[in-house]
Parts: C-alpha cells; sequence; structure tokens
C-alpha cells in the first residue's frame, strides 16, 4: 500500500508539531512555562491564528494566560463579559473539548457570538479542559478568524499540548505558593525576633511587646515587617507609641 503525497505531508507536518513540542520540553536551563507551551501550541497548530488559556480561580477571578496576541484577551473580554462562550463551556464541564466552525452561525452562545464576530471577527474556535491540581476550571483555546478550517488534526495536537500545559500551570502555582511561603515565613521570623528585643530592653511581655509595633506601624504608616526589620537592624524602636508601653 502506497501512501499518497498528500499524506506523506501530512505526516511530516505532524512530526515537526511534535518536534516542537519536544524542543519546548527539552531542559535547556530555562524553566518551560505555561506561556512558553502556549505559544507553542499555537505555533504548531497551523489554523490557529492565536492561542490562550482561561482560568477560572477561586482567589483571582476569570483570567486569562499566556495569549499570543491581543485577539486571545479580546475573545475572551466578551466571554467574561457575557458570561458565556466555548472557553467558559470546556473549563467548566471539563469533560469535553468544544468546538466551533463558524460563531457567525453557531446558535450556543448568542451574545459571545455576536460581539466576538463583530468586535473581534473570530469565528472559528476550540477550546480543550485542562485538569489542575487545585481543580481550577481551565481550558487551552485556539482561535481563527475564518470559518471551517480548524481540523480534527489540530484538535489532536491542541488535546496532546494540553497536558503539559496543565502540567506547567501547576508547577507555576506551586513555585508561587512556595516563595509566598518563605517570604511570610522570613516575615513573621523578623518580626519575632523585634518582639524578643523589645521584651528584652523592658518588663514587656511578647503580647505588649506585640502591641507596641502594631501602634508604631499604624502611627508611621508603614508594615509591620519593615517597623520590626527597623528594630532588628537598630536594636530601637522608631517613633514609638506616646500611649501605652514603652521600652
Amino acid at each position: 500500500m502506497f501512501e499518497s503525497d498528500e499524506d506523506v505531508e501530512d505526516r511530516r507536518e505532524l512530526s515537526d508539531r511534535f518536534s516542537e513540542l519536544a524542543r519546548v520540553l527539552a531542559p535547556r536551563g530555562v524553566p518551560w512555562t505555561a506561556e512558553r507551551l502556549v505559544m507553542s501550541a499555537q505555533r504548531s497548530t497551523p489554523h490557529a491564528e492565536a492561542a490562550g488559556v482561561t482560568v477560572l480561580s477561586r482567589g483571582v477571578g476569570r483570567q486569562t494566560v499566556g495569549g499570543t496576541s491581543d485577539l486571545a484577551y479580546r475573545v475572551d473580554h466578551w466571554q467574561y463579559t457575557t458570561g458565556e462562550g466555548p472557553c467558559l463551556d470546556a473549563a467548566r464541564r471539563r469533560d469535553h473539548i468544544v468546538w466551533v466552525d463558524d460563531l457567525s452561525i453557531d446558535r450556543r452562545w448568542p451574545k459571545f457570538a455576536r460581539q466576538a464576530v463583530r468586535d473581534v471577527g473570530v469565528r472559528g474556535m476550540f477550546s480543550v479542559p485542562l485538569h489542575l491540581a487545585d481543580e481550577s476550571p481551565a481550558a487551552l483555546n485556539f482561535y481563527a478568524t475564518r470559518p471551517h478550517v480548524l481540523s480534527n488534526d489540530d484538535l489532536g495536537v491542541g488535546a496532546v499540548f494540553a497536558t503539559f500545559v496543565a502540567l506547567a500551570l501547576d508547577a507555576q502555582l506551586a513555585r508561587r505558593e512556595s516563595t509566598q511561603l518563605r517570604t511570610a515565613l522570613e516575615t513573621n521570623r523578623q518580626i519575632g525576633t523585634a518582639v524578643g528585643i523589645l521584651m528584652a530592653r523592658g518588663t514587656l511581655t511578647s503580647a505588649q511587646a506585640f502591641e507596641q509595633l502594631r501602634q508604631a506601624s499604624m502611627t508611621t504608616n508603614r508594615k509591620l515587617h519593615d517597623v520590626a526589620l527597623d528594630v532588628v537592624d537598630t536594636g530601637e524602636l522608631v517613633n514609638p507609641p506616646k500611649s501605652g508601653w514603652h521600652t
């Protein structure tokens, strides 16, 4: 059985797309972030003109991550504004890819479709659900300004990239949480040290020393951590409160 020239070309294109994924994931001393993967996903999906990730976070709300162009952010803006659209459906339901061949005739999201076609010019879309560790609803989205161009091959490539985008988002969240935890621990350590210094300088309980720090923070309109850091560096409470306990 002989392969046609078209079959050979399709196979070559598919190989190129996964070679692109391998290049992004290869260790080069640069972490493979969700933003880099989204860009690579868009380049590897020839009929998509833009890509991005929709995340519905309980703490942050609806947001677009790693949009490859203004098109992605503008389309998502209308989804968030109207409360409907393929990205939101895919993120919330999490069980299948949402594919739109032509938004100008699709009737599933009338408010969103009207705004997206008129103001952005987008016609085709598909959204792949992402399964994040913290269970925040999310989807990897691809956009085209021409109808009937996004193919099954595009969906297949998008689905493969979606797995790695989800892993990258989880890794970025873990790094951010680790940084925040280290910052919080360092802040608490500095405050605890300052409380100890104030206790040693006067006949104060820990509660009384902390209250002095708090009052100094309010009086000087500075963060509590910054006031505590001054005490640690100088051994003195700058601008101590004029009432209450004193050192």
